[in-house]
């Protein structure tokens, strides 16, 4: 209970950061726009630079054990989801816009600096095992499903920067080397405006938003309860059937951080992507908004559900 409190108190905190970047737009300090600036700010600067800080630890048994059970359970999750997500797509008339919302949480954004906020820097690396997976599959697998016709491009996916800092961050992991100290010292203070910067972010976005719209849409309520609700609930219940957090010390928090991914609102750049893509930008902007905005209540919840239950 406490930890749920404190992890809504965080998420209440980040929504404020939020509500800036709503008040900022709407009063004109930002120009139309600037969302789009700082989306790939983030998606490019900063997110690169938080992979590589997170595998900046000591190769300690316990970190290796903790880095392969929550890569493992992020395979997973996401072949689960995957699955689910096709068995659902043809009776419930699911677009590349829900499908892509269901599956494709935001594990970066929101989760690395509430797990900074809540465990210390030191467990953003468990975080990370989430995205290694995640980052690679959403932008194969995603496109495809907003233009099936096109063709994945592999050499420009390995020349993404989120791409490569993962494996420059594996590489150091394992290797057990490390940035020299002023290089060291740049990229950790780049890493650390991730949860400022994507709040705001999402602030701007959401200014942009027709609010009566949105909230009129079941079917986005539907999509955004799926992404929030029915989709952790399913990882909960998996790892409680493994018996895994009983019988491997450390596995409880580990997976707890799983959770946290899983439990996430929709990704921002399910609604980016779609507006490069010619899919329903817009509408795939709202139910990030308003997946954002139930997450301040659901994820406290699924995350007592997890302690209750496993």
């Amino acid at each position: 209970m406490e930890l749920s409190l404190l992890l809504m108190e965080k998420i209440l905190s980040m929504a404020c950061m939020a509500l800036v970047g709503w008040v900022a737009a709407k009063t004109g300090v930002i120009r139309q726009g600037g969302a789009a600036v700082l989306s790939a700010f983030c998606l490019y600067i900063i997110c690169p630079c938080v992979n590589i800080v997170a595998f900046q630890v000591d190769r300690a048994p316990d970190t290796q054990t903790g880095l392969l059970v929550t890569l493992a359970a992020a395979v997973g999750v996401h072949l689960t989801y995957l699955l689910l997500t096709g068995l659902l797509a043809k009776p419930c008339r699911l677009d590349a816009v829900e499908q892509g919302s269901l599956i494709y949480s935001n594990a970066g954004n929101l989760i690395i600096p509430l797990v900074t906020a809540l465990l210390g820097r030191e467990k953003i690396l468990y975080a990370c095992a989430f995205r290694v997976i995640q980052t690679p599959l959403m932008w194969v697998h995603y496109p495809r499903l907003l233009r099936p016709e096109a063709k994945t491009d592999w050499l420009k996916l390995l020349r993404n920067p989120n791409i490569l800092s993962v494996g420059a961050g594996l590489f150091l992991f394992f290797s057990g080397l490390r940035l020299p100290g002023i290089v060291s010292g740049a990229v950790e203070s780049i890493s650390d405006c991730m949860g400022p910067v994507s709040m705001f972010n999402i602030g701007l976005m959401m200014a942009e938003i027709d609010w009566g719209i949105l909230l009129g849409s079941v079917r986005s309520w539907l999509i955004a309860l799926g992404r929030l609700v029915l989709y952790p609930l399913v990882f909960i219940l998996l790892t409680a059937a493994t018996g895994v957090t009983a019988r491997l010390p450390g596995a409880g928090e580990w997976l707890l951080i799983t959770l946290l991914a899983c439990a996430a609102p929709v990704a921002v750049n399910v609604a980016q992507m779609a507006e490069i893509s010619g899919g329903d930008g817009p509408r795939a902007g709202a139910v990030v908004a308003l997946s954002t905005l139930l997450s301040i209540l659901t994820m406290p919840l699924m995350a007592l559900l997890y302690q209750i239950i496993c």
